[in-house]
């Protein structure tokens, strides 16, 4: 899930300590009640064919309870549970000796960012004075000019800035370089979902709740305080109807909208907004991209519709809210309100998790650094790139036995998968934070340094050749993240140093359960480069078109079967999965599970001593069962609700939609067409 909102962020940063392995499973088992593969997490009495969920992980369902401070749990949740216990250590024993570390080093650097944010006594005295110079500023304001160069300064000493965002990206039609883009401004809920629900609804009144409660906190009175938030959600709720939906999106063509400078402008007449360049110390691109072509005349709508007084209450509460995470323990009521409110949780996060929470998208390398050197072995290393080798394998195999495919376009297929760029757990070089003054007593000071570093360093790519720093994307595969990523710019994906640790990939573990929990992250991340948005990309990361039209038609044809397939099911009552919106993930689950299985094959083939019956259960039938019980969780009904918003499908419908697309699967349990998990071969995906 995104956070609910910038002020509640909800990482997957993790670490474990190689060499210190016995140490991280003692403080935090990874077993059969955190998923790791067992036959005790099956249910035996339930016939496979009937219910294969039920029967992989049955038993775990009936015995595992959600604590009250997690709105869901599952495997990736006790992979970072585990993984943030061992974290907390790693910090604290930075930031006890931080003070004696070398100066811009990582020890120095995060444990001194730990111990500002823990100083809670300080930073309640300090109240509201740290962002003093900012809302003086916003106060000062008179002009929507005046807006447009704040707006600029402001994207320089935050990391999202509210109305609307220029910064720099990857040229879709031309990988090699830097492009200035125009997306929308942050809003207080990045749940967008929300924004377009009624007035009356639960969740809408609860993010009007706590807008209302952040402005009464920073001083702002009881009356003006229930207006105020009600005019701020209402503008908030005009910008956010100019965002392409999750399905428009999802298809890199809708954001690809390159744009003379002077035909942006006119979307925006009531500003300059060459003056937010000015306020980043910027030229005027001849060109820039629209990510989000419908969001600026929305934003034209609001500064015709809302006065400057409403316009600086709204910049008032942006500032407060972008940084409130690191003032006073009061503002931490609001938060854990709405949370409650929208993922069923109602339990406060203790001091130092948030902590931990923060960190990863401030001092992304620095932490991943500590990590890698405490915790990521190189044999697990090498483990992995052998994996990644053997699932390529089985991939470039089935492209060339697709019979869907034309030559022309199977040839291009190829020639992409053999362009791959492959990231194996963290990057060989590390961006250097060494410049950035991290302090220990000042934690609004720390959040500016390390984002005016970040986007500094951001801006001064435009206009020169596109260089891939890996394992770089705060939202995705920093090395300490429970995560693997596809990038479509850099034709290739990276899979961190954090997803590749128990019950993720385990080497205690038998290959079939390795091969079919990280070998089908793999596999996935591959497919991704294939699936309904990698495929509009050539092997040089740019968006074209390289297929004929009849094999486009024929791939359509087998994406729609899955968005058919997903539409039908009934995640909740009355609420259905969105096909249109999961299909590339839906694709990719399909795609990893079967290149594994299809590498545990080959594996067992070279390795016969291994090609054995465990517990009863055949490499296969342990491959599809261990899948089935990765995917399982439990969760609120607020955060299961709020999953039907997510490009991925809900686990339950992970943990075997994928397997009734793969022959294997009913083989190794006899499953006949009697059976209700039964797909007919012609509604099976075999598009790779």
């Amino acid at each position: 899930m995104p956070p609910v909102s910038k002020c509640f962020v909800m990482t997957t940063a993790l670490a474990t300590f190689a060499g210190a392995a016995a140490m991280a499973q003692d403080v935090y088992p990874i077993g059969a009640d955190q998923l790791a593969f067992s036959i005790h997490n099956m249910d035996p009495s339930v016939d496979p064919g009937d219910d294969f969920q039920q029967y992989a992980a049955g038993g775990w369902l009936d015995r595992a309870d959600r604590p009250e401070r997690m709105a869901s749990i599952g495997a990736m949740a006790y992979m970072t549970e585990r993984a943030n216990t061992i974290l907390k250590a790693a910090v604290v024993d930075a930031a006890a000796n931080a003070a004696a570390a070398p100066k811009g080093s990582p020890v120095q650097q995060v444990g001194d960012f730990f111990n500002a944010f823990m100083d809670i006594e300080a930073r309640d005295a300090a109240g509201l004075d740290p962002l003093r110079p900012y809302l003086d500023q916003v106060n000062a304001l008179e002009t929507h000019d005046d807006i447009a160069r704040f707006l600029g300064e402001w994207s320089l000493v935050v990391f999202e800035t509210p109305l609307m965002t220029i910064s720099v990206t990857t040229d879709m039609n031309d990988a090699t370089k830097i492009s200035m883009a125009a997306t929308e401004g942050s809003l207080g809920l990045s749940l967008g979902s929300v924004y377009q629900m009624p007035g009356e609804s639960a969740a809408k009144q609860a993010y009007r709740q706590y807008v209302e409660d952040l402005l009464i906190l920073t001083g702002v009175t009881g009356d003006e305080a229930g207006p105020m938030s009600e005019m701020i959600v209402s503008l908030e709720t005009i910008l956010q109807s100019g965002e392409l939906s999750p399905v428009e999106y999802a298809d890199p063509r809708n954001r690809n909208n390159p744009t003379d400078w002077a035909d942006f402008q006119a979307l925006v007449p009531e500003m300059d907004m060459s003056l937010y360049l000015e306020g980043q110390g910027q030229p005027v691109p001849d060109m820039i991209i629209l990510f989000q072509p419908n969001y600026y005349p929305k934003l034209s709508q609001v500064l015709q519709e809302y006065s400057m007084e409403d316009l600086r209450d709204y910049l008032r509460f942006s500032v407060v809210s972008s940084m409130q995470g690191v003032l006073g323990p009061d503002f931490k009521e609001p938060v854990r309100a709405l949370t409650e409110a929208l993922l069923g949780v109602a339990t406060q996060t203790p001091d130092d998790d948030l902590a931990l929470q923060m960190m990863p998208g401030k001092l992304g390398h620095p932490l991943g650094r500590l990590f890698v050197e405490a915790a990521f072995p190189e044999d697990t290393r090498a483990a992995t790139a052998d994996m990644i080798e053997r699932i390529m394998t089985q991939f470039r195999q089935r492209i060339e036995t697709r019979h869907w495919l034309s030559e022309e376009t199977r040839e291009a297929a190829l020639g992409k998968l053999d362009a791959f760029y492959i990231g194996v757990g963290y990057p060989d070089e590390w961006i250097d934070y060494s410049s950035v003054e991290v302090v220990p007593d000042d934690p609004v000071a720390n959040l500016v340094n390390l984002a005016t570093f970040g986007n500094r360093r951001d801006l001064s790519k435009f206009g020169h050749p596109k260089v891939h720093e890996p394992f770089n994307n705060p939202h995705g595969t920093l090395p300490m993240l429970v995560n693997a990523g596809y990038t479509p710019s850099i034709n290739g994906f990276e899979v961190t140093a954090g997803i590749a640790q128990p019950a993720g990939f385990d080497p205690e573990m038998d290959a079939a359960v390795n091969y079919c929990r990280l070998g089908a992250i793999i596999g996935h991340e591959m497919t991704h480069g294939f699936d309904s948005g990698g495929r509009l990309y050539d092997a040089q990361g740019n968006l074209r078109n390289w297929w004929t039209d009849a094999d486009a038609q024929a791939f359509e044809a087998e994406a729609q079967k899955l968005i058919d397939q997903a539409d039908a099911y009934e995640f909740l009552p009355g609420n259905f999965v969105n096909g249109a919106l999961t299909v590339k993930e839906n694709m990719a689950d399909i795609g990893g599970i079967t290149f594994a299985h299809l590498a545990l094959m080959k594996y067992l083939e070279e390795h016969p001593e291994e090609n054995v019956e465990i517990d009863g259960l055949t490499p296969s039938q342990r491959c599809f069962i261990s899948w089935a019980q990765f995917w399982t969780e439990k969760s609120t009904p607020q955060y299961m609700e709020n999953s039907l918003t997510n490009v991925h499908a809900p686990n339950p419908y992970r943990t075997t939609a994928p397997l009734r697309h793969v022959e294997a699967f009913y083989e190794a349990f006899d499953i006949t067409e009697d059976d209700p998990m039964w797909l007919p071969p012609e509604q099976r995906v075999n598009a790779w």
